[in-house]
């Protein structure tokens, strides 16, 4: 659902997908119209030209990945629950 609502966006690229799983990642390349597919979502935030990006894992992982992102200086967009517990959200 991000890439398809991230598609319609005139101003916004998809420029990377990541995903551990190399099944999905590959759907996710395709369905992305040919973004670089990595593993490790942290090569993504090695690049200084990603502005920003969306967060679609699951739940646990919102807060840690968001965070990663915030300190790599990247405007973050989190599903919700964007964190489990009121400390997790203060982060």
């Amino acid at each position: 659902n991000h890439i398809k609502a991230v598609s319609g966006l005139r101003e916004a690229e998809i420029v990377y997908v990541a995903d551990i799983d190399p099944e999905r990642l590959a759907k996710a390349v395709a369905e992305s119209g040919g973004a670089k597919g990595v593993a490790d979502f942290r090569h993504i935030l090695d690049d200084a030209s990603v502005d920003g990006v969306t967060i679609a894992t699951p739940d646990h992982w919102h807060v840690p990945v968001a965070l990663l992102a915030l300190a790599a200086g990247k405007n973050v967009y989190v599903e919700k629950p964007c964190s489990h517990n009121v400390r997790e959200g203060q982060l």
